[in-house]
């Protein structure tokens, strides 16, 4: 997944890819589904640990990547709001 990325997006890809292999246990594919992961996602995962579920690690992650876009926006609209004089215009 890129960094850039929604998680949703990931989880639905995931999801048609994972239905088309075989063979394949849960913990494969949390394993599988954590690799693809960026690291802000799996950084936040570290610290609370890994679920024991591929839904509940799907369910932990949007989660996270919720957070991560909300905080993203609101970082945002303060900047757009409050932007930052340039040095060039502070008088000496």
């Amino acid at each position: 997944m890129k960094d850039s990325n929604h998680i949703n997006k990931y989880i639905v890809k995931f999801n048609c890819l994972a239905t088309q292999v075989r063979g394949y246990g849960e913990g494969a594919l949390c394993h599988m589904f954590y690799n693809g992961l960026p690291d802000r996602i799996k950084d936040e995962i570290a610290c609370v640990g890994k679920p024991p579920s591929l839904i509940d690690l799907c369910t932990m992650a949007q989660g996270i990547d919720m957070h991560y876009w909300e905080c993203k926006s609101k970082i945002a609209c303060q900047t757009k709001n409050n932007p930052q004089p340039s040095s060039s215009s502070k008088q000496s």
